[in-house]
């Protein structure tokens, strides 16, 4: 069982009630359309232990409580992923007697792996062919840009930047107790560093440790031009000297510099790396972004928060022109667990062979993997994770650390981005979407919480309701989103001239066609279907075809104030709203319709819906309703 699928179980079990794709997806840092394949997932494997309605998802009476801990399935799921991976990054089709040789499994044995990747490909109205003995993918290039990149977040829930996840890569190094050395000298001098700024430095010097029991000879220096601090260096020193004590190693000059960068930036927010990061790792950097974000359809984020990955590249470049050459001991596990991340080094390997002839080996691919896998694991965890400020003017001159007890405390749903002294540095903070003071201002009033140096209840329910108002906006962000999507400006009509039902839908029709959503066929069965069944129930009417997929996804909204007679019916109907709806967009569809038809269900919300005479309007008692009932 996936990470992700054990926390929609815990999330839901939590709960004991209806909840949304959606609410659950903010939960997880996901898409709703990624909550779904898990639920459908978990559904298949175990007998249907999650029930859908109109209302959500809710665990079933029947859940075996052991289930969490339940994976037999580990092997048969990392091989059907590598064919799934397999045929969506091929350029052409495979053979089915190569993948059955480099699997070491029969023909029935991957015939069953495929059944399982055509119910995955449909989710993205992809299908999977054979022709001539070999096996491709058919659809929509946007559709398989979005699978990948849904895939590659999928495999981030394994989760890279944790102590425990660093620790099973690398056996040989006790990664708490470096982690420990580093937060209490930190703490001895009263310096904060957050979580993911940690991870970096103890992902250094657990690297560096590991190279230096490989016996080479020394490379040739980098010059660099540092403004250094004294505070600083002495403050790594007294780490290198604790971690001494355990692992024998010795710093160049180079690798100490490496690591003033890194305290730097982190601890005084200065823009350190354009004193030792040359031209040629910056633009060499570029052009990796560019590539990646070309061929893997995600953006790598490689700022002054991640200057590691730019000290890597830098003395990797100077250890391949030195003819020095490393054993990664994590290099299977790595190619195993995180196969798109490791396509996407492998990708960068390309760049790096391409811009200077350099062939790269595996184990430098391997170390790679592991700074692209943190740097898009702290991508999602900063998306889904509310952002604050520290304002804490007492912050160097105490012992007592007050970002620390905030983390202890909201941990899962928080992330401090900034420690600042005084209010007046906000304005160079990153974004962020509340503040923490300890100290009273006039600025920034509805965006703050006030707090006490040691917290007590009142401040910890303070915070916590900042919390919740950010996540609800955040969620009202999604669903606005995602309404925009379907109801548009130009498909939205208020007291248009209908003769009748018939009237009605194919005019809107014409002008869905014109506009370019659906196409001659849509119509001709969109009529059809009308004369099969009346779409209308009560005032309302929403006609579409059977089963015919529109170009594109929309929902055309006609507003008839004073009524039309709808055939079949003998209601007047005054809403009419006409569902164009490409398969891709399916549950998306889902969700935004229960709330529409919700909302018009209330008598009271429909006459007040049918005064909408904009389209803004209109989109805005919708999103007034589903702010009411988050």
């Amino acid at each position: 069982m996936k990470k992700k699928e054990i926390q929609i179980i815990s999330y839901l079990s939590q709960k004991r009630k209806w909840c949304t794709a959606t609410a659950i997806a903010i939960e997880l840092g996901c898409t709703s359309r990624c909550v779904k394949t898990y639920i459908s997932n978990l559904n298949d494997q175990y007998n249907n232990i999650i029930i859908s309605s109109r209302s959500g998802y809710r665990l079933s009476e029947k859940l075996n409580d052991n289930l969490i801990i339940e994976d037999n399935y580990e092997e048969k799921e990392n091989r059907k992923l590598w064919l799934l991976r397999k045929l969506l990054i091929s350029s052409k089709p495979i053979k089915t007697a190569d993948l059955t040789n480099e699997l070491f499994i029969s023909f029935e044995t991957l015939e069953k792996d495929l059944l399982y990747i055509k119910k995955q490909l449909h989710n993205y109205d992809l299908s999977l062919r054979t022709k001539n003995n070999t096996l491709y993918i058919k659809g929509n290039d946007a559709n398989k840009r979005e699978m990948i990149l849904d895939l590659i977040y999928d495999e981030m829930s394994d989760s890279f930047s944790d102590s425990n996840s660093i620790q099973s890569f690398f056996p040989n190094v006790n990664i708490t107790q470096i982690r420990n050395i580093i937060q209490s000298t930190l703490k001895k001098h009263n310096y904060f560093i957050d979580d993911f700024s940690l991870i970096n430095i103890v992902l250094w010097y657990t690297i560096c440790i590991e190279q230096k029991q490989i016996t080479y000879t020394q490379i040739d220096q980098i010059n660099y031009s540092t403004k250094e601090n004294a505070h600083i260096r002495q403050i790594i020193q007294e780490i290198n000297a604790e971690i001494k004590k355990i692992y024998p190693i010795v710093l160049t000059e180079e690798e100490f510099t490496n690591l003033f960068v890194l305290f730097s930036t982190r601890i005084f927010k200065k823009d350190t790396v354009k004193y030792v990061i040359s031209n040629e790792i910056k633009d060499l950097i570029n052009e990796i972004i560019s590539v990646v974000e070309k061929n893997f359809y995600v953006k790598l984020d490689f700022n002054n928060n991640d200057v590691r990955f730019a000290l890597h590249l830098q003395n990797m470049l100077s250890r391949i022109r030195n003819n020095v050459s490393l054993h990664n001991l994590q290099l299977a596990q790595v190619k195993t667990s995180f196969p798109y991340t490791y396509d996407i080094a492998t990708c960068i390997a390309a760049i790096i062979k391409h811009k200077y002839g350099y062939e790269i080996s595996e184990d430098e691919i391997g170390y790679l993997a592991i700074h692209i896998g943190i740097n898009l694991e702290a991508q999602i965890n900063s998306q889904s994770k509310i952002r604050a400020v520290l304002v804490y003017p007492k912050y160097f001159s105490e012992s007592s650390d007050l970002s620390a007890q905030i983390m202890n405390i909201f941990d899962k749903d928080l992330l401090i981005v900034n420690v600042l002294s005084f209010p007046d540095e906000i304005v160079n903070c990153e974004p962020y979407d509340f503040i923490i003071s300890t100290i009273l201002f006039s600025n920034y009033k509805k965006n703050v919480s006030f707090v006490k140096s040691k917290l007590d209840y009142e401040d910890i329910i303070n915070i916590s309701n900042q919390i919740k108002y950010h996540k609800k906006n955040k969620m009202k962000h999604i669903f606005e989103s995602n309404l925009s999507k379907l109801i548009h400006e130009d498909l939205y009509s208020y007291s248009p001239d209908y003769r009748d039902s018939n009237d009605a839908i194919s005019s809107i029709c014409d002008e869905m066609i014109k506009t370019g959503y659906i196409d001659q066929e849509f119509k001709k069965k969109t009529l059809e279907r009308e004369k099969l069944s009346s779409s209308a129930f009560g005032n309302i009417a929403m006609p579409h075809p059977i089963s015919y997929p529109a170009k594109q996804s929309a929902i055309a909204v006609s507003i008839l104030p004073k009524g039309i007679n709808w055939i079949g019916t003998e209601n007047n109907v005054n809403l009419i709203l006409t569902l164009a709806i490409n398969d891709k967009d399916k549950i998306l569809f889902q969700d935004i319709f229960k709330l529409v038809t919700d909302f018009i269900s209330n008598s009271e919300n429909f006459s007040l819906l049918i005064k909408a005479q904009t389209c803004d309007e209109f989109k805005k008692m919708i999103i007034s309703f589903f702010e009411s009932n988050l």
